[in-house]
C-alpha cells in the first residue's frame, strides 16, 4: 500500500499548504468487497507521519452506517406512520 501512503502524505501537504488540518484520530480505512464473492481479510497498514489509520468493517459518516460490504443490514430501519 506505498501508494496510499504516498497519496495521503500528498494530500497532508496540500492541507498544511492551505492551512487546513488533517485529523488522522478521526480517519478510518475500510476496504470494499462484493459480498457475493470470498474476499481475503487483509490487513492494510497506511501510515502517514507514523500515525497508523485504524482500518474498520464499518463506520458512521453523515449519519449513514457504511460497510465494507455496502450493505444495509448494519443501518436502522425506522418506519414512520
Amino acid at each position: 500500500m506505498s501508494i496510499a501512503n504516498c497519496e495521503l502524505f500528498l494530500i497532508a501537504n496540500w492541507f498544511a499548504a492551505n492551512k487546513l488540518s488533517l485529523h488522522l484520530s478521526e480517519t478510518k480505512s475500510i476496504i470494499f468487497c462484493n459480498f457475493r464473492k470470498l474476499c481475503a481479510k487483509t490487513q492494510v497498514k497506511i501510515k502517514p507521519n507514523d500515525d497508523v489509520i485504524e482500518q474498520v468493517c464499518s463506520v458512521k459518516f453523515l449519519g449513514v452506517n457504511i460497510e465494507e460490504w455496502l450493505s444495509w443490514y448494519k443501518h436502522p430501519v425506522e418506519f414512520k406512520k
